[in-house]
């Protein structure tokens, strides 16, 4: 090499500019330091850069495969959630009615045992009683009805009341 005497080039320039040359090739600092640490352990190397992008991709390649597997079970999971709304609304009553008819025979007892004064929680209570058997006698006779004129339903019924 020649010996910088002012008129000249430098070696400091020369390999300033090289550097800068190879850098540039090569993308930057960091990727001439991988290669370095390639050049000086390659199985080093391998061991630190290579090994985890590999097990990451198997286990994405597992993650997708059981989302894969695991689609067709969401799929009747939401064909049963939908399944299920459309059977909600579709035996949804609107109660308003009942609500009405509770309220006037409410009404109709408070109004009833009014007269009995400080009896009348007492037979406030006897006349809900009553209205509650009442109740109870027509729907379990409705529902073996029912029950009775439904052929699948009739065995139940048989089984129920004998």
């Amino acid at each position: 090499m020649a010996k910088d005497d002012g008129g000249g080039i430098s070696t400091g320039l020369i390999r300033a500019i090289a550097a800068r040359v190879v850098y540039s090739i090569f993308g930057g600092a960091s990727n001439v330091l991988a290669l370095v640490s390639f050049a000086s352990s390659p199985l080093q190397f391998l061991r630190k850069r290579v090994a985890p992008v590999v097990i990451g991709g198997v286990f994405g390649f597992v993650f997708d495969l059981a989302a894969i597997i695991r689609a067709p079970f969401d799929a009747i999971v939401r064909s049963l959630e939908v399944t299920g709304g459309s059977l909600e609304n579709a035996l949804s009553v609107n109660f308003s009615p009942i609500f009405f008819v509770t309220d006037a025979v409410i009404g109709t007892f408070l109004a009833v045992s009014q007269a009995f004064g400080p009896l009348q929680p007492f037979v406030l209570a006897a006349l809900i009683l009553g209205l509650v058997y009442v109740v109870f006698v027509l729907g379990s006779r409705l529902s073996r009805a029912i029950l009775d004129s439904v052929p699948g339903l009739s065995g139940v019924e048989t089984f129920i009341w004998g």
